[in-house]
């Protein structure tokens, strides 16, 4: 697969929105523990919930809840709805 110069306009465009992103937060972040962990406890729901969301996406929950479904079977499922 070729690559054109649209597409590498798109990779380092995005590359540079996360890195503009990442140096807003360092700056905020590094004040005290509770802001680079909570954000300062000023966090929209909006955002919270994304992010939640982008979770339950990541590539090792699903190998989680396929492990909890070989072990538990279906019922095992709710355990991860309790935490």
């Amino acid at each position: 697969m070729t690559l054109t110069s649209t597409d590498w306009l798109v990779i380092v465009g995005y590359l540079l929105v996360n890195l503009a992103i990442g140096f807003y937060y360092r700056r905020r972040a590094s004040g005290n523990t509770e802001e680079f962990f909570v954000s300062g406890r000023d966090f929209s729901w909006c955002l919270a919930g994304t992010s939640m969301l982008a979770t339950t996406f990541a590539a090792d929950t699903q190998l989680f809840v396929c492990g909890v479904l070989a072990n538990l079977g279906i019922a095992g499922i709710w355990f991860r709805w309790a935490f």
